[in-house]
């Protein structure tokens, strides 16, 4: 039998659950890693072996989470650990900051805090804060996708 949680003032596993057929990444000050669940955020994953580390233990405060496996979030251009058995898709501020991310505390359009981030790729995200958890979301489908684009032009030598 679960606990009645209905008079918690803020319910981040419920927000979670509620929204969770949406790519949604959180942002958090305190992650020590970014990890995703959901395979529709992540390219490119993989076995991971990089000095000497072959496996991710996290502590959460919803037990033990155990990857071997890491992938790129494609729309950002950062690593993240594929962890299926997570309950959210959660970026690292300390791991952005390594990847050499540029974040300010900003205000959006609503008047509220938000999080703008810039990556090494030239994408520029804001990060809004949920009104039902008070933590800072982005949703993958509102990222800007850089679009290259070439364009070939040829000119034939006219002759007078």
């Amino acid at each position: 039998m679960r606990p009645d949680l209905s008079n918690r003032r803020h319910q981040p596993h419920a927000v979670i659950r509620k929204v969770s057929r949406e790519p949604l990444l959180f942002f958090d000050s305190g992650a020590s890693c970014s990890t995703v669940f959901t395979t529709k955020c992540l390219s490119d994953i993989h076995q991971h072996s990089a000095l000497g580390v072959d496996k991710l233990v996290l502590q959460t405060n919803g037990g033990p989470i155990i990857s071997e496996h890491v992938g790129t979030i494609e729309v950002l251009g950062i690593k993240a650990w594929h962890c299926p058995d997570g309950v959210a898709n959660v970026v690292s501020m300390s791991e952005l900051h390594r990847e050499g991310c540029d974040m300010q505390l900003v205000t959006d359009d609503r008047n509220l805090p938000a999080f703008q981030v810039t990556f090494p790729t030239g994408v520029r995200c804001l990060f809004r804060q949920d009104l039902d958890s008070g933590m800072y979301v982005l949703n993958l489908n509102d990222v800007p996708r850089n679009l290259q684009y070439s364009f070939l032009s040829t000119v034939n030598e006219r002759k007078l």
